[in-house]
């Protein structure tokens, strides 16, 4: 027999979970930003929220992005659905600068375009916050982080580009993420500042320094077909137990790194033109795999 006692405790319970997962409304197919807004943003939001549809700005919302302003909560797309949110190259998606423990799951982010930093979001320095599972593609920033100012875990990033610094990522750290396509008209095709482990770049470029990476730290990683004027997979930095494949630097040395500290890497066929050291110019080797003369003034180890 359930007692009295038993019934107001399960009532608790359920009060309590309610408060912690949110659902956001089913209504129609397809939300807009001005709904979207409603169901993530205020200081008063913590917990779980998960969205159960997908959502365009065609509303002209705020091209600064939907701001977030609570703390320790996940806002996540529902498991079993593919959750995209359509920034129609409108502005930014989300804002979350300024918090913690704040993190994105399971969700596409597509044609994010920002002025300033992070394309489709940003997250400032905070490490606690950081997106989970998330997909972005074709999002670009005037500046800085084409797809995101933050940090990024098991994310796939497509056709992001930036105009400075980091087509994909700026001032954060990638751990087994998918960089494809992404690019800069500056520095770090992928990634610019801080660092990546387990991460693969294909086709990623800058005009400048760094294909793939610039002033940033790789462990375990791909580098393939990736190039640049200087340093065509990497532009200073360090490199553990990384393989560089077909990196090129179009217009100066370091076919595919430049002024980096590598270890246990292993370079093939890498090249340059109009410049030095088809595999790395600068830094130093210690046990990678490389022809003799494929290094100019690195230290071997």
């Amino acid at each position: 027999m359930i007692n009295k006692k038993t019934i107001i405790t399960l009532g608790l319970f359920l009060t309590i979970c309610a408060s912690l997962c949110v659902y956001a409304d089913e209504g129609s197919d397809v939300g807009t930003f001005e709904e979207l807004a409603s169901i993530v943003s205020g200081d008063d939001k913590t917990g779980e929220i998960v969205l159960t549809k997908n959502f365009v700005n065609t509303d002209g919302y705020d091209a600064s992005g939907i701001k977030i302003t609570g703390h320790d909560m996940v806002i996540k797309g529902e498991p079993g659905k593919d959750i995209t949110i359509d920034a129609k190259s409108a502005g930014r998606i989300f804002n979350a600068n300024g918090t913690k423990n704040v993190r994105f799951e399971n969700i596409r982010f597509v044609n994010g375009n920002a002025e300033g930093a992070g394309g489709a979001v940003i997250l400032g320095n905070e490490l606690s916050n950081k997106v989970v599972n998330c997909t972005f593609e074709g999002c670009s920033a005037s500046e800085f982080g084409g797809a995101l100012d933050g940090n990024a875990e098991n994310s796939v990033f497509k056709n992001c580009n930036s105009t400075h610094h980091g087509g994909a990522i700026f001032d954060g750290y990638a751990t087994n993420c998918e960089f494809e396509k992404c690019f800069s008209t500056s520095q770090g095709g992928a990634i610019s500042y801080h660092n990546a482990s387990n991460c693969t770049f294909t086709n990623c470029y800058a005009w400048w320094q760094g294909g793939a990476l610039y002033h940033a730290d790789a462990v375990g990683c791909k580098f393939i077909n990736c190039y640049a004027a200087e340093g065509g997979s990497m532009y200073e930095g360090s490199a553990f137990d990384c393989q560089f494949e077909n990196s090129v630097a179009k217009n100066g040395s370091g076919g595919a790194a430049y002024n980096v500290v590598a270890s246990g890497c292993k370079f093939t066929g890498c090249s340059v033109t109009g410049g030095e050291g088809s595999a790395m110019y600068g830094g130093s080797a210690t046990n990678c795999e490389m022809g003799a003369d494929e290094a100019v003034n690195v230290t071997m180890k």
